[in-house]
């Protein structure tokens, strides 16, 4: 079992947000094709199109809803499947390094008054490469494993 077809809606070729949203998405259901899922995750998704197709709102409101099941399709797989796309986890991965370059630096702040706010750009780009290093390794990890999504975005 496939996942169904979206159907576009008549303005999607003259407003090019929503053709870039319908896009989004269909790359997304080009790439879970690719991928073997039971029955109750194909109903899932399936059901998230049908509501697509019957959506009848504004073109600013469906982009929106484009956007919204484009999420929660990706959050779905991610938590059911173990499925994620390109560089997930080094995005993800270097935010945390971030906040715990902040959290260094304001650590090393409180013990030695002396250190300067240049230890904060510092302490915040350190946290940056290490959370993109361990981000990469685990992104490499995924597709090894097969659970990595050909999507780029």
């Amino acid at each position: 079992m496939k996942t169904e077809y979206l159907i576009r809606s008549e303005n999607s070729i003259q407003n090019l947000k929503l053709l870039a949203a319908y896009q989004k998405l269909e790359d997304l259901f080009d790439a879970l094709d690719k991928k073997e899922m039971d029955e109750e995750h194909l109903l899932f998704i399936n059901s998230e199109i049908k509501l697509l197709n019957l959506f009848a709102g504004s073109d600013k409101d469906l982009i929106k809803h484009l956007k919204k099941s484009y999420t929660r399709i990706l959050s779905f797989i991610e938590k059911e499947l173990k499925l994620v796309k390109k560089h997930h986890y080094q995005n993800k991965w270097m935010v945390f390094g971030m906040v715990g370059g902040v959290f260094i630096s304001y650590l090393f702040k409180a013990i030695d008054y002396s250190a300067t706010w240049n230890s904060i750009g510092f302490a915040i780009s350190m946290g940056l490469i290490a959370g993109l290093l361990a981000g990469k390794n685990r992104d490499e990890k995924a597709k090894s494993l097969g659970q990595q999504l050909e999507l780029n975005y």
